[in-house]
């Protein structure tokens, strides 16, 4: 069960840097140019439109959805842990 837990974790983590960079890449948009690969930005605007399609997300000229996501995100990490406390240890051992 640990197993799963912690390929559940690790795959929350890796979307999670997806997000933080689509993020930081949608800021160069602003002020440069767009150089988004599109399988990327499809995947990213997938995510997003889960959210957008329950909670109004788009507050202009902001964008929430990718916060959301990452506190969803955030607590399911959390709940992973408390789950499985051999999972807390694992990723601890792998720190040190």
């Amino acid at each position: 069960m640990t197993t799963i837990f912690l390929w559940i974790y690790l795959f929350l983590q890796i979307l999670s840097f997806l997000i933080i960079w689509d993020i930081i890449l949608s800021w160069i948009i602003i002020f440069v140019w767009d150089f988004r690969p599109v399988w990327f930005k499809d995947m990213i605007e997938n995510i997003y439109l889960i959210v957008k399609k329950i909670i109004r997300t788009n507050f202009w000229p902001f964008e929430f959805a990718p916060m959301i996501i990452l506190f969803l995100i955030s607590f399911l990490q959390i709940l992973l842990l408390s789950l499985s406390p051999d999972l807390l240890k694992f990723i601890s051992s792998l720190k040190n």
